[in-house]
């Protein structure tokens, strides 16, 4: 998705929407923050973007946890990188991976290693 520097949302692409089932008019020109119920609002997700706006870095794979009012919990990785600057202000690309699936696997295996080293 396209956010501007007041980390508002510019455009998303069909497949966020269709991931997070959320409609165009949902999203379109709101906080990232307010959208979802406050799905991104994350005090690490916050902190990370406003040091986008404010230094002009990028930050790749910052990893979110959603949950429990999100239920199930849900696991993502967050990367963010400056666009082009334009006349009225920065824009910044921000891409939204859902690793959910993968956090799950990690955990089932971390989990078999230490009843392994148990028995």
């Amino acid at each position: 998705m396209v956010l501007d520097e007041d980390l508002r949302i510019l455009r998303a692409n069909a497949s966020f929407y269709s991931n997070f089932r959320l409609r165009e008019e949902d999203v379109g020109n709101h906080s990232l923050f307010q959208i979802d119920n406050g799905r991104w609002n994350r005090k690490e997700l916050r902190k990370t973007l406003r040091s986008v706006t404010v230094q002009k870095e990028s930050f790749r794979e910052l990893e979110i946890r959603t949950g429990p009012t999100h239920a199930p919990e849900q696991f993502f990785s967050v990367t963010a990188r400056l666009l082009q600057p334009r006349e009225k202000g920065r824009l910044f690309l921000l891409t939204i991976e859902d690793i959910t699936d993968k956090k799950i696997t990690e955990q089932r295996i971390s989990e078999s290693e230490e009843n392994l080293w148990r028995t």
